[in-house]
């Protein structure tokens, strides 16, 4: 009754209408996080899916012939890391519950084996936060193929008057300049910022100017505010937000770098952002999401008055 396939990135156009892909995850992440879900579009999806020379395989669930769910394989890290990623699985929400187990652990297992022949040797998939739709079952699931290896927590900060109220005052040698893809040396202090700030972060794959090149054509990525910080000419660091719903604002990425670390321009980048989503934006309340294992990080954001609302469990399998 289910049918499960697996094709090359660049077929799927041929397999199936893109946008029914887009309606099942826009579908899947209303079901989930209700009025605070991000909405693709067609564009970004194409962009990130179809085009993304990292995706591989998409994996396709059918039923009597009508596409109801998929997943694609992520093989940015199986040359030098030998892990692969599986993205999804996205799937209707409107389907029974025991239809919705059954795809997600045929998809679980479809991807194990492409995996394999990827020659990839370890399999990482990421679940629901705690609370979401069907997040119990679907932790179940997962546990039958992988291992738990880490966490991460998605934050919430409440917005205030005391947030447009108070003063940043910024360093007399510093400058606070907006990214414009267009300026060469800005480009060059994004990427030597984002490349050296979350180089030992759990799974980081270096950014490039062709990756830029790439967000450039994303609406999500336009529409975001993207700050760079410099001290004397040279760039300290970055951070980039933005409104993805009328209901909150989201700080996406925020980076220091190494040697410019435990100065406090942290505090200041987040402080800033803070206050343009609270008090420029009107936003109610701003979100970010951070790895539980960043303990410098997690101070930083519990001490501006973030607190853990939501939990997401990161795992991996050996294939």
């Amino acid at each position: 009754m289910i049918g499960i396939s697996y094709i090359p990135r660049d077929s799927v156009q041929y397999l199936t209408n893109i946008e029914e892909l887009v309606n099942i995850m826009n579908e899947y992440l209303r079901a989930c996080y209700g009025e605070y879900a991000h909405r693709w579009d067609l564009e970004s999806f194409k962009i990130i899916y179809l085009e993304n020379p990292n995706i591989i395989y998409f994996i396709i669930a059918k039923l009597f012939n009508r596409v109801v769910g998929f997943a694609s394989i992520d093989g940015r890290r199986v040359s030098f890391g030998g892990i692969a990623e599986l993205r999804g699985p996205f799937i209707n929400p409107l389907l029974p519950l025991s239809l919705i187990e059954e795809i997600t652990d045929l998809i679980i297992g479809r991807a194990l084996y492409l995996a394999r022949a990827l020659s990839a040797q370890q399999l990482e998939a990421y679940t629901l936060s705690e609370g979401f739709l069907n997040s119990t079952k679907r932790i179940a699931l997962l546990r039958n193929h992988f291992i738990e290896i880490e966490q991460g927590y998605e934050m919430t900060l409440q917005c205030s008057e005391r947030f447009c109220s108070e003063e940043i005052k910024m360093p007399s040698n510093s400058m606070l300049i907006d990214y414009k893809f267009e300026d060469q040396e800005l480009r060059k202090a994004l990427l030597l910022t984002v490349n050296e700030s979350f180089a030992k972060h759990p799974g980081f794959t270096p950014i490039t100017e062709e990756f830029l090149r790439m967000r450039e054509r994303i609406k999500s990525w336009r529409e975001s505010t993207k700050k760079l910080l410099f001290l004397d000419k040279e760039v300290v660091g970055a951070i980039i937000y933005g409104v993805p719903s009328k209901l909150y604002g989201y700080i996406n990425s925020i980076g220091i770098r190494p040697k410019h670390q435990g100065k406090g321009f942290g505090k200041l980048l987040m402080r800033i952002a803070v206050k343009n989503l609270c008090c420029l934006r009107g936003v109610k309340e701003v979100r970010l999401w951070v790895h539980a294992s960043n303990e410098k990080a997690l101070r930083l954001y519990s001490k501006m008055g973030f607190v853990i609302d939501d939990i997401t469990h990161i795992y991996r399998a050996s294939t």
